[in-house]
């Protein structure tokens, strides 16, 4: 089971189909069975299927060195919460959703010129999403 305070970083890898760094707002994937600390990718589903995740915003954080793993987490809270609720349709405080995201790593931010941040969310009680959460006032 992923904590409710779950931060995940980019892992430098090819991109595929499944390639965290091909993510969208509006695409839905589960967890890995293992959920490690950085993941490079994850399983797509269709988001009227039974899914973990979704994603509501990818932002792009400033150019220059990398800010450090504390400083990109600060910058992705601050991002994602407030992506949420145009996204969602409802204040963050009123949703049974969490925020969490994905962030890049050293490597992925000097080797790949990664910048962007993923947000995403899950249901708080673990539970399958069903449909997207897009306007849903979830």
């Amino acid at each position: 089971m992923r904590p409710a305070a779950l931060i995940l970083a980019l892992l430098l890898a090819a991109c595929g189909a499944g390639s965290v760094f091909a993510l969208e707002p509006g695409m839905c994937f589960d967890d890995p069975a293992d959920l490690p600390a950085e993941i490079a990718e994850v399983e797509l589903v269709a988001c009227d299927e039974p899914h973990d995740n979704e994603v509501i915003a990818v932002v792009t954080m400033p150019d220059g060195p990398y800010p450090g793993a504390a400083r990109a987490e600060a910058f992705a809270e601050e991002a994602c919460l407030d992506a949420f609720e145009p996204y969602v349709g409802v204040a963050y405080e009123a949703s049974p959703l969490v925020v969490s995201w994905l962030t890049p790593t050293a490597e992925s931010w000097d080797r790949l010129g990664d910048r962007e941040v993923v947000c995403i969310v899950f249901d708080a009680s673990f539970e399958k999403l069903e449909g997207t959460v897009a306007g849903s006032g979830a």
